[in-house]
């Protein structure tokens, strides 16, 4: 409509009321990711209170991922000089690891991080599904769209 003016940027809820300029796509995942522990931000607390309150001094490294990362055998890799500390979820996507990056990361107080993400994040896909089956190997977006 030519009316509309373009919108810059979400406007969140005022003062907790409506839903702003979210859309109801984003408000519905918003209000599940309240219901619900979908980043799984507890799957690894208990093992995480536990390496917080271990007297080992050992240098940790913190690989965070999916199953790649989860199902990756880390121990193998550790040594006497440092530790690494799986933390992959299988089928998780770069947006769950960021809300669990507190908690599985940065509180135990790596002195290295190892991010293997971005997998699922196609999965995870919410638009249109004929703009990703659009762009294919070997197929160039700017041709497809007249832009060469």
């Amino acid at each position: 409509m030519p009316d509309e003016k373009p919108m810059k940027h979400l406007r969140p809820p005022l003062n907790g009321k409506g839903i702003g300029d979210y859309t109801l796509r984003d408000f519905a995942s918003r209000w599940m990711m309240q219901q619900e522990d979908l980043p799984e931000i507890a799957h690894y607390a208990t093992e995480n209170g536990l390496l917080r309150a271990a007297a080992d001094q050992t240098p940790r490294i913190v690989a965070i991922g999916d199953s790649i990362t989860e199902f990756w055998d880390l121990d193998a890799l550790s040594s006497s000089t440092f530790r690494i500390i799986n933390r992959g979820i299988a089928g998780q996507n770069s947006s769950q690891m960021l809300l669990r990056f507190e908690d599985d990361v940065v509180a135990l107080q790596p002195k290295g991080v190892v991010l293997m993400c971005g997998t699922n994040d196609l999965r995870a896909y919410v638009g249109d599904p004929t703009d990703v089956a659009a762009v294919s190997p070997g197929s160039n977006p700017a041709e497809r769209d007249g832009d060469v």
